[in-house]
């Protein structure tokens, strides 16, 4: 659409979901394009300024990150993470445990996975493990195997984490 000089409409997630595309695939250029769009179309939503927070700390630009949590207006449990995560970053752990006990759905599937990758991504990955001590779901789950697998990967049990990574692997 850009090529072709062309205006397109997307909603809040799918844009997000985009940015998060080139982030993971660090173009980080691109990203910031999407954002600054997106956010042109729907100034201050949340999904967005938690995207772009997160595109931040990929950058390893905690201040920035910081900056854009300040400019959320809404609460959630995504902005609760987001929040827990920068206490992390700062080596506030008791503080982003704290955060992380106001929740309103603490033990909720999405939020069981943003709390393991978080602790996982931030060099805690033994905390990872009491989220994943509370998840109900058949070992059958994708989203629990590839969990378990990053979990047990982070923390140096990588006989036992290839067997999640085969189940894995056998779902395609």
């Amino acid at each position: 659409a850009k090529a072709a000089h062309q205006h397109i409409y997307l909603d809040a997630e799918d844009f997000a979901d985009l940015a998060e595309w080139y982030a993971r695939h660090n173009d980080f250029v691109r990203a910031d394009e999407v954002m600054q769009y997106a956010l042109s179309l729907h100034p201050g939503n949340t999904d967005l300024l938690v995207e772009q927070a997160y595109e931040r700390l990929d950058r390893e630009d905690r201040e920035g990150a910081r900056q854009i949590l300040q400019q959320i207006e809404e609460e959630g449990d995504d902005v609760t993470i987001l929040r827990a995560r920068l206490l992390l970053e700062y080596g506030r752990e008791d503080d982003a445990e704290l955060e992380l006990d106001t929740l309103e759905y603490k033990y909720s599937q999405n939020n069981i996975i943003d709390v393991v990758y978080m602790y996982i991504e931030t060099n805690h990955a033994d905390k990872a493990g009491e989220w994943l001590e509370h998840w109900r779901w058949s070992t059958d789950n994708v989203d629990y195997c590839a969990a378990m697998a990053d979990y047990l990967s982070a923390i140096g049990k990588f006989q036992q984490a290839i067997i999640y990574f085969n189940k894995l692997i056998d779902s395609n």
